[in-house]
């Protein structure tokens, strides 16, 4: 964090900045910030930012397209990123593919151009066009890349290379587990890369019957929760819940154990978890935990538990298991 700052350009090339009561002016690779923040907005773009925080992305969008057509700034690349966000974070993918496309014909080179980059790839994935996403990263893994972004976009177009080889089948699990250590030694000066592969890694372990090594990478995972973006730390949670309950005779004090981590998920991230799979899986799990309880207080929150997964996750394998308790 670094506050009290002019920023003088922004740029795929790196962030130029003066500090408060300095002459002289400092650069930083782009790659290496995560965000800016500007003291300055026009109305625009501060409606944008409210309805944003507010979760109404469809007005947000229209504040922030109305930012970018009267910006003559550092508005333009940073409204035209958010309207991009706005859709895809909607579900929209095909609009989303084509507003990054929109940022990157206006600014071409716009700090946030490995964003871009990896944010279309991934839309090509949600959309099924895994060949169209499988190219994409494998541009921004390119040495090209690494050259003009640093090393940061390359190793996440790599995990990303890894994750659609193991969903798809492609990579045998023992190597996809080798894979992802690797890849998490590489990103060490990358916290949120990191963290990624860790999760990745403690999810083959559980499925190879090895709880207790998956549950070193969790915990870590949630050791570094902050440079990560919470489905992350939801699965992080939600796997250290699920090394408790791999166990085939089960004693009251797992179920105790288990329990945490899935409420954790349910009621810190859950508002911000609507509609995903982590949320239904975190229901279902604490529901179960409950259950295992005596209490008939324990029993009545694990019955309002089990028949939220099923209400708001009715298509969801947790809600069929839930339906058979």
């Amino acid at each position: 964090m670094i506050a009290g700052v002019t920023v003088i350009q922004e740029s795929c090339d790196g962030l130029t900045f003066r500090k408060r009561g300095a002459s002289g002016e400092q650069t930083i690779a782009a790659g290496t910030v995560r965000d800016v923040r500007y003291s300055k907005r026009s109305k625009w773009f501060a409606a944008g930012d409210a309805a944003w925080k507010a979760g109404d992305q469809s007005k947000a969008a229209g504040s922030y397209i109305a930012a970018a057509a009267a910006a003559k700034n550092w508005e333009k690349p940073h409204a035209l990123f958010r309207v991009a966000e706005c859709r895809r974070l909607s579900g929209q993918f095909v609009e989303a593919i084509t507003a990054y496309q929109e940022l990157l014909r206006q600014v071409p080179a716009t700090r946030f151009l490995g964003d871009c980059l990896e944010r279309i790839a991934a839309c090509e994935r949600a959309l099924g066009n895994i060949a169209a996403a499988r190219k994409s990263y494998q541009e921004l893994a390119s040495p090209a890349a690494s050259r003009k972004l640093g090393d940061r976009y390359p190793l996440l177009a790599a995990l990303r290379l890894l994750e659609l080889d193991e969903f798809a089948g492609g990579r045998d699990p023992a190597a996809a587990l080798a894979a992802y250590l690797q890849l998490q030694a590489s990103a060490i000066d990358h916290p949120d890369i990191a963290n990624m592969a860790r999760l990745r890694v403690g999810c083959l372990l559980l499925q190879r019957g090895e709880p207790d090594r998956a549950r070193i990478y969790f915990e870590d995972v949630i050791k570094e929760r902050e440079a990560s973006e919470l489905v992350i730390v939801a699965g992080a949670y939600n796997g250290l819940g699920a090394t408790f309950l791999a166990k085939e005779q089960r004693k009251p004090a797992d179920y105790d154990a288990a329990l945490f981590p899935f409420l954790r998920t349910v009621f810190h991230y859950g508002d911000q978890l609507a509609g995903s799979e982590l949320l239904a899986e975190a229901l279902y799990q604490a529901g179960v935990c409950l259950a295992a309880r005596p209490g008939a207080d324990d029993q009545e929150s694990a019955k309002l538990l089990l028949r939220r997964c099923q209400d708001e996750f009715p298509a969801s394998e947790w809600a069929k298991k839930a339906r058979l308790r």
